[in-house]
């Protein structure tokens, strides 16, 4: 969808995001738990989960609930009726393991991830 592109281009190329090249702006991953996460498996069943939900559908937002930005986004798909599924990582038990993978996938932890 070249529409879709054109107002979701603030997600693909942060820097040019109100002319500043800040990444703070995005909801940052915030473990549960105190202390390092855990290494994730690349190769194990859960990243193969998440390899699967992206490769399934034409849009997959991982989001958190209480995220603005990741709000924005889903409201620009709405906007537009365009059908994406949205993963709520804050409602998963495993949504910080998740977010890990799509870290070590995307070279970013920060939410949204389209």
């Amino acid at each position: 969808h070249s529409q879709c592109g054109s107002q979701l281009g603030f997600l693909t190329d942060k820097h040019h995001l109100c002319g500043k090249s800040s990444f703070n702006m995005f909801c940052p991953r915030v473990p549960k738990k105190k202390g390092p996460v855990e290494p994730v498996d690349m190769n194990g069943e859960l990243a193969q989960q998440v390899k699967k939900m992206i490769s399934d559908g034409k849009v997959v937002i991982f989001s958190k609930t209480y995220c603005p930005y990741c709000n924005m986004a889903k409201e620009v798909f709405d906007k537009i009726k365009f059908q994406y599924t949205a993963i709520e990582l804050d409602k998963r038990d495993d949504g910080d393991t998740i977010q890990a993978i799509l870290g070590e996938m995307t070279g970013a932890t920060t939410v949204p991830r389209v």
